[in-house]
Order: C-alpha cells, then sequence, then structure tokens
C-alpha cells in the first residue's frame, strides 16, 4: 500500500514595520537619505545628509531597507520648511524639505561621482541655470480617480512609486492662474453625471494662453462640456477634450490651434497640446540661450541638431549659421519642425525623419559634414550615435541630459574618440524634485 505526504504549507510571515536610529550622509538619486543600519543600506523618504533621525522601516531587503521619516534628532542646516501641505505623500516633489541651494549642490555632487566611478575626475562646473523655485511648470497633467461608492471624482498626484492618488486643490510649482482654476474645476466635474470618463486633467500655459485639457474614455454629453466651459471661461481658460487616443479637440469656436506657440528672440515655434515641449518655459529660454553662447556659432558652420523635436534648438541655430540639419525619431515632429522653418522663413534648414539607433545618416549626408553637433534625446541617451563620434569631424559637441547616468555612458565614447569636456552646467528645471538636467559641451 502505497503511503502519501503531503506538505505542511507554510504561511509568509506579514512584514511588520519598526523604527531605527541611524546617521545620513548623501542623498540617492530619488531625493532619499541614505546611511547604513546593521550593515544594510538604509534610504529614508525625507532624511537629508548629516542627519541623525528616527525612520520607520517599511521594506526590508537581502541588501537594504527604504523607509521614511519620523523624527530629526540632528538636524542638517540646509533643511527648510516644506511649501506644499501634501508634501509627505505627494510623489510631485521630492525635495521642498531642502534649500534650494544645497539642492544644485547635491545634483552636482551626484553628477560628479557619477563622472569619478567612470575615471572622470575633473569637471569645470560652470554657475547653474536657474530660474523661479516657485509655480514654474507651465505643463501638468493631474490624474483622477473614480470613487464609485460615493459618486466622488477625485483629482491630485500620485504618491511616489504607487498608483495611489493624493487629491489636492493647489500646487506650489503650477502658475497661480491653474491654482484658481483647479479647486472650483475639482467642484463642477464633480456635478456632471458621467464624471467617471474623466481620466486625466491636463494644465498648458507653454502658450500665452492658459489651456485645459481634459482626457476622457468616453464622451461627455454637450451639456457637461457646456458647464465646464462656462466655469473655465470665468478664469480666461480654453477647454479642449480628447477622446483616448484620438487628437485634442478645442471647446472654443473662435479658437485656432495655430495660437499654440512660443516664443524665442523673434522666432515663432507653433505646437500641439500633445507635443513634447520643455514645461519650464523661462529656463528653456536661458537654456537656449546658453547653448548659443557655447557654441560660438558663425555664418560658416554646418550644425547636425540630432533629437531635434519641434526645432527647439534648430531654429534658433539657424539664425546664425550656414546650414543646419535636424533629425528627429517621430514623423510627426519633424512635420511641425519644417513648419516652424517656413513661418520663420528660414532657408537654411532640413529636417528629416530617422531612426536614430541606425548608425548612418540619410539623405546623403555624412557625419564629417557637420562641424558643430547638437544632443538633446530623451532619459535614454544616445549611445548609437556616440558609438560613431570616431567618424565626426565636429569641434564642438553640445550635450542636453535630462538623465545623468546616460550622460556619463555616453560621453565614454565621445572621449575615447578624443574629445573633452570643456565644460558643464546643472540645469534647474524642475526646482524641488530629484529630477537633475545637465548641458556639457564636447570640443576637440
Amino acid at each position: 500500500m502505497v503511503q502519501l505526504f503531503s506538505s505542511t504549507k507554510t504561511t509568509k510571515r506579514q512584514f511588520q514595520p519598526y523604527k531605527i536610529e541611524l546617521d545620513l550622509n548623501s542623498l540617492d538619486h530619488h531625493g532619499r537619505g541614505v546611511g547604513r543600519y546593521q550593515g544594510k543600506v538604509v534610504f529614508v523618504t525625507g532624511g537629508l545628509p548629516n542627519e541623525k533621525v528616527i525612520a520607520l522601516v517599511t521594506t526590508a531587503k537581502k541588501h537594504f531597507l527604504e523607509a521614511r521619516l519620523l523624527k530629526v534628532l540632528v538636524r542638517s542646516n540646509t533643511r527648510v520648511t516644506p511649501k506644499c501641505k501634501w508634501i509627505e505623500n505627494c510623489g510631485g516633489c521630492q525635495l521642498q524639505h531642502l534649500d534650494s541651494q544645497a539642492q544644485i549642490l547635491e545634483k552636482q555632487a551626484f553628477v560628479t561621482e557619477l563622472f569619478k566611478k567612470n575615471r572622470v575626475t575633473k569637471l569645470n562646473w560652470q554657475p547653474a541655470i536657474q530660474g523661479n523655485e516657485w509655480h514654474y511648470r507651465n505643463r501638468a497633467r493631474l490624474a483622477t480617480w473614480y470613487e464609485g461608492k460615493k459618486d466622488k471624482l477625485h483629482i491630485g498626484y500620485r504618491e511616489f512609486a504607487s498608483k495611489n492618488i493624493i487629491e489636492v486643490d493647489r500646487c506650489e510649482v503650477l502658475p497661480e492662474a491653474f491654482n484658481l482654476v483647479l479647486s472650483e474645476l475639482s467642484a463642477q466635474l464633480n456635478l456632471i453625471k458621467h464624471k467617471k470618463y474623466i481620466s486625466h486633467i491636463e494644465f498648458n500655459l507653454v502658450s500665452k494662453h492658459k489651456i485645459c485639457l481634459l482626457k476622457l474614455t468616453q464622451n461627455l454629453v454637450s451639456d457637461e462640456i457646456q458647464a465646464i466651459k462656462a466655469l473655465l471661461q470665468k478664469f480666461d481658460c480654453i477647454l479642449f477634450v480628447q477622446l483616448n487616443e484620438d487628437a485634442p479637440i478645442c471647446m472654443h469656436e473662435k479658437f485656432e490651434e495655430n495660437e499654440l506657440f512660443y516664443t524665442f528672440d523673434k522666432l515663432k515655434l507653433s505646437y500641439g497640446l500633445n507635443d513634447f515641449v520643455q514645461i519650464n518655459s523661462a529656463l528653456n529660454i536661458t537654456m537656449l540661450e546658453l547653448a548659443l553662447e557655447w557654441l560660438e556659432l558663425t555664418s560658416t558652420d554646418m550644425v547636425l541638431d540630432l533629437f531635434c523635436g519641434l526645432g527647439n534648438f534648430s531654429l534658433p541655430i539657424a539664425q546664425q549659421v550656414k546650414k543646419l540639419v535636424g533629425i528627429e525619431g517621430v514623423a510627426e515632429m519633424v512635420t511641425k519642425a519644417k513648419l516652424n522653418a517656413k513661418q520663420n522663413q528660414l532657408e537654411n534648414v532640413e529636417f528629416f525623419q530617422q531612426d536614430l539607433n541606425q548608425t548612418e545618416l540619410k539623405n546623403d549626408y555624412h557625419w564629417h559634414d557637420f562641424n558643430k553637433i547638437v544632443l538633446d534625446p530623451s532619459r535614454t541617451g544616445a549611445e548609437s550615435i556616440c558609438k560613431n563620434s570616431t567618424e565626426w569631424r565636429a569641434e564642438k559637441v553640445l550635450y542636453i541630459a535630462c538623465e545623468p547616468n546616460s550622460l556619463v555612458r555616453d560621453s565614454q565614447y565621445l572621449l575615447a574618440a578624443g574629445y573633452q569636456i570643456d565644460k558643464i552646467s546643472l540645469i534647474d528645471m524642475f526646482p524641488h524634485t530629484a529630477h537633475v538636467e545637465t548641458i556639457a559641451l564636447f570640443t576637440k
């Protein structure tokens, strides 16, 4: 007779948060204080370097712990009182408790350390590009959550590393014009029957027009649209709606989409509500001015602008050079760039679409045709492009990076090709967040 055995089921013990006391000595790339406890690295949300704290451990892994700040025992002299009342939960800003100038120094130190790990020990840091630290964000998306039992639409930002929504009625980095709208808009949206169809709300003040874009999963009825439109008109705000992946539609008959543009010098750059544009408009202007200064452009220059988008760098550069060629991976943005060049009567520019992971240029152009190159990639960087830097004859390469790890990785190819990092600067595009943006000039 065969005897059958069944294994005894074991229940996984539920983790119980616990308190620890530790010293913090640095910040990580998420803006969390970093220290050690019993041989493990500890990441403390809300903690700062040079502080002794009591923290609540919320996650325990084999080699590290994650915790949130409970009490500061020894306070850093760079700690300040956050302006936002939702700072402990909202995932939008991670560093409001750190003095704004200290934020710059911490971010600069973070980038310096990344380069050191790759044997680049000396960086010629230039003064950081800075602007207003509050109310700077001219474009923002707020999430929504429909609570069916209460028939309530909650509007706000997501918690850090979570899908939970923190409901807000103002935001300290939004323009005050939108803070005036936000609380009344929330009340109005909760009066309509089909509120659950609203998935996101986007505010846009990149142009001179205040825009509110409602993203929908299903259409609202006409009366609901008219009620929302009437409320927004009180604040001189224009309503757009977008159904799923369709193009945004303006609900104001007299508004023309070509009125969506921003300016630099005498240039006018048109954009669409779904196009990528810099959300810190004032700092974008300062960044463009610095780029023109560092490139030292002349009327004989041949310039290649990679990841050119709708022409943010291309058109200002084209005003001063013999020829500019812009390459972009997204076909729709190439179309916008061409239209922007045409409306600004720039005839020395050419834009075309190309997968920027390819190693050869299209349209009979070659790397050696250009004496100056601009790189403005997404967070993934420009590794495939930079691998070809041995073929470049450009004496200047300007790299604008929104992810420092990508910049450091790609710089290794440029350095191996004989380039040197001439100078580098932080761009404080997103004050009070852990986001680090830099601009670096490579010369040969």
